[in-house]
């Protein structure tokens, strides 16, 4: 079986990357500065294709690129990558940073969930008390 790993995208704060890493032992958690393969520079389509080919991990992509959505040809590379891909939004932005990090790690478990669980491949954390994750 091959295993799961998170993948946090340049627009993503590191540091929440590095939280969750240090949180999880049974998945990898890596940010895209942290893989050799992409350049600061990598056009989203690229990395989506490469992630989506890699065949020693199945990635689940964490991203606050609230724009990747409303292009329509990274939108398309997100819907054919086939990975699990989960939006923070806008409303994510403008919070401290401690409190991105504590709300992340209380929705994670329902992240993981839903990235093994759900066949909808697309999904948005809505930011708030319930940090409600719904299909986009």
């Amino acid at each position: 079986m091959t295993p799961t790993g998170f993948f946090f995208d340049r627009c993503c704060p590191e540091k929440l990357a590095a939280v969750i890493k240090a949180y999880e032992d049974d998945q990898e958690v890596r940010f895209f500065d942290d893989d050799g393969r992409f350049a600061r520079d990598t056009d989203d389509v690229d990395w989506l294709n490469t992630l989506s080919k890699d065949q020693s991990v199945r990635w689940v992509v964490i991203s606050m690129d609230t724009r990747i959505l409303k292009k329509p040809h990274e939108r398309q590379a997100v819907e054919e990558s086939g990975l699990p891909f989960f939006l923070l939004g806008s409303a994510w932005m403008d919070i401290p940073m401690h409190d991105k990090c504590w709300k992340l790690l209380k929705a994670w478990p329902d992240i993981v969930r839903t990235a093994t669980e759900q066949r909808h491949r697309v999904f948005e954390v809505r930011y708030g008390s319930s940090l409600k994750i719904e299909k986009r």
